[in-house]
């Protein structure tokens, strides 16, 4: 997913966002997730703030999140 992401951001030319996600680490995370950073503000999900498409556990639908990074 963050993949497809990547291709529909850079295929507006003018951005230069980094796509994240995660199914999980070690185990699969009940609600995957893919973030949206802007390398001005930050390069990790772990800090800065940064807009995250959180998906339901059986991928009935989605949220938009604003998110803050903390570690």
């Amino acid at each position: 997913m963050p993949s497809e992401v990547q291709k529909i951001i850079d295929g507006l030319g003018q951005y230069d966002y980094l796509v994240k996600g995660s199914a999980g680490q070690s185990q699969w995370a009940a609600s995957p997730w893919v973030a949206i950073l802007d390398p001005l503000i930050t390069d990790s999900a772990q800090r800065g703030y940064y807009p995250v498409y959180l998906f339901r556990e059986d991928f009935t639908g989605f949220y938009l999140s604003l998110n803050q990074g903390c570690h």
